[in-house]
């Protein structure tokens, strides 16, 4: 009987300290997700704030893109940046409801049941199209419109001077007499008068002012293509 006692208390003893050890598992696991829970609220408001901050610096880019004062990677950047505060955010209010959930099992507050983790990944949306209202800002664009004028001043100019190389021809028709003192009407008649003007080119001058014109026009196009890179 006495072994029988002590095999008792034993085995009592023994479910006091398995029922402790699973006391203080629980409280441990509701402890992690108690702090699991309040990292991710605090994750939360961090991407929100974010997400403010980004979004008000994204139409601060656009007001300026618009006026010319930015440049289209700028504006591509902030955008870039907004998605991904999005996506940030839509990840930790996915892993908050899931801490939540958790939380709630170990507290009893829910039937227990097996908890299915949604899948956490970034959204899979793609970014927006451009607005057609960047593609009608990107076209008034002012340093655009001035590389614009300019080249067409440079190819008039350019034009003026193949122009001149080219001889003049000129025509004059008069009806009359021409050297007769008295004038009868036998002597009145039509004269015809035709002439050809030959520039002279100035031993090649002409055609170099014509190369530099060409040659102007290309570093005019290259400044304008080089103004498209950067806005």
């Amino acid at each position: 009987c006495g072994r029988l006692a002590r095999l008792a208390r034993d085995r009592a003893a023994l479910a006091r300290s398995e029922q402790a050890q699973a006391r203080l598992g629980v409280a441990a696991q509701v402890a992690d997700a108690w702090y699991q829970l309040a990292l991710l609220r605090a994750r939360v408001r961090i991407w929100k704030s974010t997400l403010r901050s980004v979004d008000i610096l994204y139409r601060g880019t656009q007001q300026k893109y618009a006026v010319g004062a930015a440049a289209v990677l700028d504006l591509e950047q902030t955008k870039l940046l907004r998605h991904t505060a999005e996506s940030g955010l839509q990840q930790a209010r996915a892993e908050r409801r899931a801490a939540q959930r958790v939380l709630d099992v170990l507290l009893g507050r829910i039937p227990s049941a097996p908890i299915v983790l949604p899948a956490l990944r970034p959204a899979s949306r793609p970014l927006p199209a451009e607005p057609l209202w960047i593609e009608k800002a990107r076209r008034a664009q002012p340093l655009l419109r001035i590389a614009a004028r300019q080249i067409a001043v440079g190819n008039a100019q350019a034009g003026t001077l193949r122009a001149t190389r080219l001889p003049t021809v000129t025509a004059s028709v008069d009806y009359g007499v021409d050297t007769v003192p008295t004038p009868r009407v036998g002597d009145l008649g039509w004269e015809v008068f035709l002439g050809v003007r030959m520039p002279i080119f100035n031993f090649g001058a002409q055609r170099d002012r014509i190369a530099d014109a060409d040659a102007r026009v290309a570093a005019l196009r290259a400044a304008r293509r080089s103004v498209l890179l950067q806005i």
